[in-house]
């Protein structure tokens, strides 16, 4: 398959959500342990809205924000939304020590952090 030089991942998810707009994209785990599916539709959709509010907050397009999180649902739907604005994403495990934060975060200069 070969893609177009201007063909970008944000352009690429919506294509899916688009493509398989009713087919489940996620799982997502409540707090009692039971799953429940997130629709591609649903999942771009979250995370477009959470781009839009990150923008309210003022950050700008090409400015790196840091992600702490674990594999989940919400992760992806707030990665979706960072690089949907044209943001930096500055990805980083619960594991990582306060120590590697510190640096990594400062190191990027980022001002916003979602944890």
């Amino acid at each position: 398959m070969e893609f177009k030089e201007d063909y970008t991942i944000p352009k690429m998810i919506k294509d899916s959500a688009d493509k398989f707009a009713e087919i489940n994209a996620q799982y997502k785990r409540q707090k009692n342990g039971e799953f429940i599916p997130v629709l591609y539709r649903e999942m771009f959709q979250l995370g477009l809205d959470f781009g839009a509010a990150l923008l309210q907050l003022g950050l700008k397009r090409e400015e790196p924000i840091g992600l702490i999180s674990d594999n989940r649902a919400e992760w992806m739907q707030a990665d979706i939304g960072i690089m949907s604005i044209g943001a930096i994403d500055v990805p980083r495990g619960c594991d990582a020590t306060p120590l590697d934060l510190e640096k990594i975060l400062s190191i990027t200069e980022c001002r916003f952090v979602i944890a």
